[in-house]
């Protein structure tokens, strides 16, 4: 190839990857419910359209940002007050940005579809998640890890709602929490169908993943007791547990799987054959044995 095609084709290149920035963004100011530090929008647009979200911070909060969309395409830029230069570019970075914020002011996060889509006026329909903590300081090791954000525990909102084996709603179902059931923050991330979060009962005794459009944040489990964490009926989690004469306890299941325990009800062994689905049941019934 010559120069002067060569050129061509990066030039060609460079255009396509770059946002649509045509026409004049629409601008739109973001609040929090009062109690509250984040918020979920949920929006489309089409073709060069484009929307600036708009939002007060303080220098040195913690801002935590996720795009879930239905086209690749779309992408999101965060720019500080004052700045010359974006904060965060989703071209490059992703669709998550987890930060300390530099400056106090109005903070943008403009949400487009990249050029090559937007000349076929592809439409991305999305979910903006916005998450704003207090400033940091060296802090006690929380729950809520450094790559996921949000708070240390969740409330379920829904009147009940499926623990999943994985991040999807075609995981296994390991447990169902009642409404207002409290669940520890392990980390929340997107997938293809919406935000899934992992959590953890408050006694520990099951972990899994939970729909975040059905939690709301909460300050900890209250001292008298919880709605409660119940396996369904419906669901292949039932083992039959039997305690050995040296206190070691067996979880067998009907597909074959056995998992085996110490007398203190820790894990020690499992069959090969035994799933993720499995192993988490069985550590749910045998911490509650009495």
């Amino acid at each position: 190839m010559t120069f002067r095609p060569m050129l061509a084709a990066l030039c060609l290149a460079a255009t396509l990857a770059t946002p649509a920035l045509s026409q004049p963004m629409e601008t739109r100011q973001v609040q929090f419910d009062a109690g509250t530090s984040g918020t979920v929008i949920r929006d489309s647009i089409t073709g060069y359209e484009g929307i600036d979200y708009k939002l007060g911070a303080s220098a040195g909060q913690r801002m935590v940002v996720d795009l879930n969309t239905s086209n690749l395409s779309n992408y999101f830029n965060i720019m500080a007050p004052g700045a010359d230069s974006a904060l965060f570019v989703g071209a490059s970075d992703g669709t998550h940005f987890d930060g300390i914020l530099p400056a106090n002011g109005e903070y943008t996060i403009r949400v487009f579809l990249m050029r090559n889509a937007a000349r076929r006026e592809e439409t991305a329909d999305y979910s903006l998640s916005i998450h704003i903590g207090g400033a940091i300081t060296p802090p006690e090791p929380d729950f809520a890890d450094g790559n996921a954000g949000g708070p240390d525990f969740w409330e379920v909102t829904a009147s009940g709602l499926n623990i999943r084996s994985g991040p999807s709603a075609d995981g296994a179902v390991v447990g169902r929490a009642n409404h207002g059931q409290v669940l520890r923050n392990l980390g929340c991330r997107g997938s293809g169908d919406g935000r899934w979060c992992h959590v953890q009962t408050p006694d520990g005794a099951l972990d899994g993943w939970v729909s975040g459009a059905y939690l709301r944040e909460s300050g900890g489990p209250a001292a008298s007791g919880q709605p409660g964490v119940s396996i369904p009926s419906s669901s292949p989690v039932a083992p039959s547990l039997y305690v050995r004469p040296t206190g070691e306890v067996e979880a067998s299941w009907s597909s074959g799987c056995t998992v085996l325990f110490n007398p203190e009800k820790q894990r020690i062994n499992a069959g090969s054959s035994c799933s993720e689905a499995e192993l988490i049941a069985s550590d749910l019934w045998v911490a509650r044995m009495q």
